[in-house]
C-alpha cells in the first residue's frame, strides 16, 4: 500500500470518528458554528504542518490560478461539510454518512474520467452500481410505497437525504479542484493556502451573524466540537496528501471506506439501530466499494 492509500483511509477514519463525536452536538449547536470552529481548525494545522515541513514560504510562491482552485476547493468542500453535518443533525448518522459518500465516490469518478482523463475499468463502473443500489436501500425502507416524487416546496431540498446527496457532490468537485491545483505546488505549502480563503470568509460571517458565532457553547458541546475539529483538521491534511500522491478516483474510493467506521462506531457509541433493509444497503454500498478497490 503506497503513501496516498494509506493517508486516504487514515482520513476516513478520522473523518469518521469526527463525525461519530460530533453528532450529539447538531441537535443543540449549529451546524455553521461547527464547521466555523473545524475551518479555523483546519486552517491553524496546515499552516503548523507548512511551518513544520519547512514549506511555509512557498505558500506565497503559489500561482494565482492555482491559488484560486485551492482556495476554491476548501470552499467548496467547506460547503459540503456545512450540509452533511446539517443532514446527520436532522436524520441518521451512519445511513446519511454512507449516502454522502457513495455520492462522492461514483461523481468523482465519473469527474476523473470526463475532465481529468484518468482510466477507470469496467470493475470499476460495477461498483459505482453497487454503491448507487446500496444508496437506495438505506434510504428506502422495506414498508415505504414508492411514488412519483412530488415537489412541495423549497424545504425539500433541505431534507437529510437531499443534503446528503449535496454533500457527495460538493466533496466530488473540491477533490477534482484541489488535484488540480496540487499539480505544480508542495502539499503541505497547498494545504496550509487553501483554508485562508474559508477562515477569512468564516470569520467575516461569524462577525456579522450572531447565529454562527461560537460561542456561547456549553461545555460538554464545546469540547466536543473542539475534539472533533481536531479530527476534522488531522483528516483534512491526510486527505490532502492522498490527493497529492494518487488519483482523484482512487482517492475518492478509499476515503469513501469512511462507512467501515462509522456504522459500526454509531451503533456502538450512540445506540443507532439499521433495520435489515438499511443494514443489506451499507453492505451492498461496501460491496461497491470493494470491487472498485479490489478489482478496479
Amino acid at each position: 500500500m503506497g503513501v496516498g492509500e494509506l493517508a486516504a483511509l487514515c482520513g476516513a477514519l478520522g473523518w469518521a470518528i469526527s463525525g461519530v463525536i460530533i453528532k450529539s452536538a447538531t441537535i443543540r449547536v449549529r451546524a455553521v458554528r461547527i464547521n466555523a470552529v473545524y475551518i479555523f481548525i483546519a486552517a491553524s494545522m496546515g499552516l503548523i504542518a507548512a511551518v513544520v515541513s519547512g514549506r511555509f514560504d512557498e505558500i506565497f510562491q503559489i500561482s494565482s490560478r492555482d491559488t484560486a482552485l485551492l482556495i476554491g476547493a476548501a470552499l467548496i468542500g467547506s460547503t459540503g461539510d456545512v450540509a452533511i453535518l446539517r443532514s446527520i443533525t436532522i436524520g441518521d448518522l451512519g445511513r446519511n454518512f454512507t449516502t454522502a459518500t457513495a455520492i462522492f465516490v461514483v461523481a468523482t469518478a465519473l469527474g476523473g474520467w470526463l475532465i481529468l482523463d484518468e482510466s477507470v475499468s469496467g470493475f470499476a463502473w460495477g461498483g459505482g452500481l453497487f454503491i448507487l443500489i446500496g444508496v437506495y436501500m438505506t434510504n428506502v425502507t422495506a414498508g415505504s410505497r414508492v411514488s412519483r416524487p412530488v415537489f412541495s416546496g423549497w424545504g425539500d431540498l433541505l431534507s437529510a437525504p437531499a443534503l446528503a446527496v449535496s454533500a457527495g457532490l460538493l466533496w466530488a468537485i473540491s477533490l477534482l479542484m484541489y488535484d488540480e491545483g496540487l499539480l505544480a505546488n508542495n502539499v503541505f505549502a497547498a494545504n496550509g493556502l487553501s483554508h485562508l480563503g474559508p477562515l477569512v470568509i468564516y470569520g467575516l460571517v461569524v462577525m456579522l451573524w450572531a447565529p454562527a458565532r461560537p460561542l456561547p457553547i456549553r461545555r460538554g458541546d464545546g469540547l466536543r466540537v473542539l475534539i472533533s475539529g481536531l479530527f476534522f483538521g488531522a483528516s483534512i491534511i491526510s486527505f490532502i496528501v492522498a490527493v497529492d500522491r494518487s488519483q482523484a478516483s482512487s482517492t475518492a474510493i478509499l476515503i469513501s471506506s469512511s462507512p467501515l467506521f462509522v456504522v459500526p462506531l454509531s451503533i456502538a457509541f450512540l445506540g443507532e439501530k439499521l433495520t435489515r433493509r438499511s443494514a443489506q444497503g451499507v453492505a451492498v454500498t461496501l460491496v461497491g466499494v470493494f470491487l472498485v478497490v479490489g478489482l478496479g
